[in-house]
């Protein structure tokens, strides 16, 4: 997981999101899973959905149901795009350049080079620590 120790810059943000949309279509789950922190437990539960509601769309599995980790075969997560800019959402109205605790960051998905009704929802978070990015959701948006 990335962490700075001074609030990043929005490229570096945004960066860090298309490395992890990159890993993910590259099939690498537990590589884009440990990019950031997850806001709630249900990345595995995440993934899924996607898969049910991309690649179920276009393909029959032999086994749909999420005990059968046909889609944990990654294969059709090589279609997945990031469709056009990121949105941010300031947490404050103050548009300063460095982020801030709260801004979160929406990415618009496509599926097989169509816009599909998903988005994937970051938040930046402050610690201690530093400055990370975590996943909200990816989800129906």
């Amino acid at each position: 997981m990335k962490v700075w120790n001074e609030a990043p810059s929005k490229q570096d943000v945004e960066a860090l999101i298309r490395t992890f949309f990159e890993k993910l279509q590259a099939g690498s789950l537990n590589d884009a899973g440990n990019m950031v922190t997850h806001l709630f437990e249900d990345w595995d539960a995440s993934v899924f959905t996607l898969w049910e509601e991309t690649y179920q769309i276009h393909e029959i599995p032999e086994d749909d149901s999420f005990e059968g980790n046909e889609w944990k075969q990654a294969a059709w997560l090589a279609d997945l795009k990031i469709a056009g800019a990121m949105e941010w959402q300031r947490a404050t109205e103050v548009d300063a350049s460095p982020v801030e605790d709260g801004d979160r960051i929406y990415v618009g998905l496509m599926y097989r080079d169509e816009v599909i009704n998903h988005v994937g929802e970051f938040v930046i978070t402050q610690s201690d620590g530093g400055f990370g990015v975590a996943r909200h959701s990816i989800q129906i948006g």
